[in-house]
């Protein structure tokens, strides 16, 4: 059994986006019996696992990426554009919006779902999302004229965000992007950075690790406090 919650706060942290910052809090309130050393060691080690592969794996899906993806890349996105915009079919995505909208709303009455959380969120996330695809499809349209592909655009980007930091703080820029939980950082983050900013492979697990670790206090110390605060 403390095994297999070993494995499951791991495996948990692995995840993108919420890593150990969503493990932590889940856990300990979930099973409160566990101790809290147990805990954060699990989430520490399993957001730890992810960057090992990621550092390894970047600079080759990059070099991929550049020379065979980005070319078709940009060659969809500027037929599309042509197809849909050029030509004024903009009303056939419009259609395709309200088609699984509909069908959406119309899938869970046949399945007799009664709650009216799912239709909203049948309503409603179907459009948000096509909002946001559009606006990713815009983005990658200007990027296929200006900046050869999304592929660069999106390297230029964060590049471009993150690189007064690093030339302020060097490296250990790293830690604190790492380190504070706050959403668009991580280890994930992490190790994207330190690749574009050619920080070594080992260097580069060091800084992460001492972030996940910084990053793994700060959320159990305020979970636990909040936790204490309701008893």
């Amino acid at each position: 059994m403390t095994l297999n919650l070993f494995l499951a706060i791991a495996a948990s942290s692995m995840i993108p986006v919420t890593e150990l910052r969503a493990t932590i809090p889940f856990f300990l309130t979930k099973h409160p019996e566990l101790p809290i050393w147990f805990v954060f060691i699990a989430a520490v080690i399993g957001n730890m696992i992810p960057n090992f592969f990621l550092l390894w794996f970047l600079p080759k899906i990059t070099e991929w990426l550049h020379e065979h993806a980005a070319p078709r890349i940009n060659n969809t996105v500027l037929w599309m554009h042509d197809f849909f915009v050029k030509r004024n079919r903009v009303n056939l995505i419009y259609f395709s919006i309200g088609l699984l909208t509909g069908g959406g709303i119309a899938l869970l009455y046949a399945l007799h779902v009664k709650t009216s959380i799912w239709y909203w969120a049948v309503g409603i996330g179907i459009p948000l999302w096509a909002y946001i695809i559009f606006k990713v499809a815009k983005k990658a349209y200007d990027a296929a004229l200006k900046e050869k592909s999304i592929i660069h655009w999106f390297y230029k980007k964060v590049h471009k965000e993150h690189s007064q930091k690093f030339y302020k703080w060097g490296s250990f820029a790293l830690v604190a992007i790492v380190g504070i939980p706050i959403p668009g950082t991580g280890s994930w983050t992490g190790s994207v950075l330190a690749f574009l900013f050619n920080i070594p492979y080992w260097k580069a697990l060091s800084l992460i690790f001492a972030g996940i670790v910084i990053a793994g206090a700060i959320v159990t110390g305020l979970t636990t406090g909040i936790i204490s605060g309701f008893m």
